[in-house]
Order: structure tokens, then sequence, then C-alpha cells
């Protein structure tokens, strides 16, 4: 179910990043600025960060646009079509931090007005200027065009300056974690494509500083980091079952989504590197609106007296596929998908392999002790095989 903006800009909120006094950067980086400068804009950007949630939050009532019936694979999310306000807003700020250039005092970022206009072709320019006004309520002040106007137009605007009075060392900040994000898409994707500038969730609304190392996140820390608006008992979980999937021989990779999808998914493969989501046998997915493991239970008809035991509202996901997109027990003449048994009772899975309904996708939140339990007994009982 997909939740209320201002609980979506609360759990981002809740990923921002806990940054040290001191770590190194990339020499990648240094161009911006000397490091300990790009250090103190960085923590300047994390508590810009907050006050804008804190803005999304106070004004979400206004821009929420819940979509009722949205039913994502995995638990996904589209971040364009399920909280545009929120998407097109950060979007706006990480163009300002990629196409604006220090002044020489370091004070404000000048940039070119066209160069706002590449935030999305599905972002009209004067949705822009929108998004340029609700920033200027969070402090960032701009100069070179009359915002308060029925019509700015950045069409004709040749130079902006963008000013952050309360902390100007921020825009450093900010054009840093925009680079960081920019420079960690070009390692997934084709130079000129689209998601090289506008996915964002990884490093820059979580403002990941070890982006700027130049590091690789290790597997249990980003866990860690990203599960922290989940409960101790999904946290706990979640990280005991990715612990045990590779003490069984299992080889993680981490898959962030494209485009306009946010979340991280862990992928598995025994013994070999899963090269996409679909070559992944286990998925383990962390988004802010939800957590769950893809279990990959093809053992499942040696073993439905284990199955038959566990907690009923477990045992409903199970059975109608939650997530599944394609519908099998509705349309099961049309599927393909293979068969299992539960009390005597026949149930079709999907045959589309990248579905939820595929395997079994089983939502690791709203946990009792028992569905605990259960999962873990499960996960124990398929790795038997």
């Amino acid at each position: 179910m997909q939740k209320p903006l201002k609980d979506f800009a609360q759990s981002l909120k809740d990923v921002l990043q806990d940054i040290p006094a001191n770590y190194p950067i990339s020499p990648i980086f240094k161009s911006i600025a000397d490091e300990e400068t790009i250090r103190s804009g960085v923590l300047a950007f994390k508590d810009f960060l907050c006050q804008f949630f804190d803005y999304v939050i106070a004004v979400a009532s206004l821009h929420d646009k819940p979509k009722l019936n949205a039913n994502r694979v995995w638990g996904g999310i589209n971040f364009t079509m399920d909280y545009p306000f929120l998407r097109d807003m950060a979007m706006t700020l990480m163009n300002i931090g990629l196409h604006g250039e220090p002044n020489n005092n370091n004070d404000a970022l000048i940039i070119n007005g066209s160069e706002l206009l590449s935030v999305s072709k599905k972002t009209r320019v004067s949705k822009v200027t929108v998004y340029l006004r609700h920033l200027s309520e969070c402090g960032i002040e701009i100069f070179g065009i009359d915002l308060d106007t029925e019509k700015p137009n950045l069409t004709y605007t040749n130079i902006l300056e963008i000013t952050y009075p309360d902390n100007p060392v921020m825009l450093i900040g900010l054009k840093a974690m925009a680079n960081a994000q920019l420079e960690a898409n070009k390692k997934r994707f084709k130079p000129g494509a689209a998601a090289c500038i506008t996915l964002m969730d990884t490093i820059f609304l979580r403002c990941d500083h070890k982006a700027l190392c130049g590091e690789v996140a290790e597997h249990i820390s980003l866990i860690k980091d990203i599960s922290k608006p989940f409960p101790v008992g999904t946290r706990e979980l979640v990280l005991s079952l990715h612990l045990r999937l590779i003490d069984a021989g299992f080889i993680c990779d981490t898959f962030t989504g494209r485009n306009s999808s946010i979340g991280t998914y862990f992928l598995y493969n025994y013994k070999r590197k899963p090269k996409s989501v679909s070559h992944a046998s286990w998925i383990i997915g962390i988004t802010p609106n939800s957590c769950g493991i893809k279990i990959d239970a093809k053992n499942a008809s040696e073993y439905p007296e284990v199955i038959e035991k566990f907690p009923q509202d477990l045992l409903k996901v199970i059975k109608i596929g939650s997530g599944c997109i394609h519908t099998p027990t509705i349309h099961p003449l049309n599927n393909t998908g293979y068969k299992f048994i539960i009390d005597g009772a026949e149930y079709l899975k999907c045959s589309v392999f990248v579905c939820s309904n595929n395997n079994f996708w089983v939502p690791l939140t709203d946990l009792t002790n028992e569905k605990t339990y259960a999962i873990k007994g499960w996960v124990e009982k398929e790795l038997s095989y």
C-alpha cells in the first residue's frame, strides 16, 4: 500500500547518513573545492535536507496524490508517478548542484537558466519555476528571475545566482553530492542515458558521504543504513536472512532500480554473481515504503505440511501472490506458471519470472514472533534441499 507523501518524506529523512568529521575525498571531486570545504559543505547539505524534508512534510497535504490501486512488484516505488511533487522538487535541487558553478568566494552557484530545464522531459518549464519557489521557502535564494510574477519564464533567462544565506558552504556540499550521484550512475548506465541524471535516491537524497571516497558500500552497513525507518524486528530479520544466505554460499549484488524507481534490492545467486534481477534466485528488497524477501521456494511442493502451519496472514500472502500484476488466480488459463498445494487446494504461481508471484514475495513488516519464526524456518527448510 502506498504511503502518504508526508510519511514517505519522513522515511527519506530517517535514512540520512551519519557523517564523520573526517574522511578521504576522491580526486575526481577535488575540482569542486578543497577537501575541508567539501566536508563542511556535505555536513551543511545534510542539515539542509532535514529542512527540505520537513518542508515537504508540512505542505504534503496540498500535493499528495495517492494511487489507491498502486500494486508495485516487490514493493517498489515509481518516484515520478507516486510522489511527483517531491521527486521533481528534489530533481530541481540536484540539477542546481550538477550545473551550478561556484563563484570566486564559494558562497553562490552560478547557473544558466536553460540548464534547469533538463530536470525531466516530463516537467514543464512553468513547473520548474514552481519548484524554485518551493526551494526558496527552504532558505535558498534565487537571483536573476522574478519568482513573484505570475508566470516567470526560464527559457530566456541567461544567468541565475543561487545562494543560501543561512550557511553558504551548503552549496558546495550540494554540488559535491549531486556529482557523487552522477558518477555512481555513470557506472551503471550507458553514457547519455536518462537515468544518469534522474536517479538520485541511492546517494543524493541520503547524503551518502561514502560515495565521495570512491568506496562501494559494504552490504551489511548498507542494509543497516537503509532499514533504519523500520521496526527493530524487521531490521534484525533482514540482516539475519542476508547473513544466512551468504553463509549458505550465495553471492550478493545490489540493484537500485532504473529511471523513476526508488529503493535498493539485494540480489542473490548460489556461488555466482547475479547479472540482473531476472538472474537472481533470491531477492531482499528495501524501499522507503516496504521491505520484503523473494523466497526461491522451488521445493515447496516437497514440504506442504510445513507451509500449512504458517500463520494465516502469511498463508494468505503465499496463496494470492502479494504484488503479482498478472493475476494468475483470475486468469489461470492464460498463465503457464507452476502449481502448488496448500490444505488440499491447488494454487498457481505466476509464469513471469520478474513478477513477485513467480516465487514467493513475503513482506518483512508487521511482524509477530510467530511470523518471524515461520519465515526463518521456511528459509532454513528450502536451503536444506
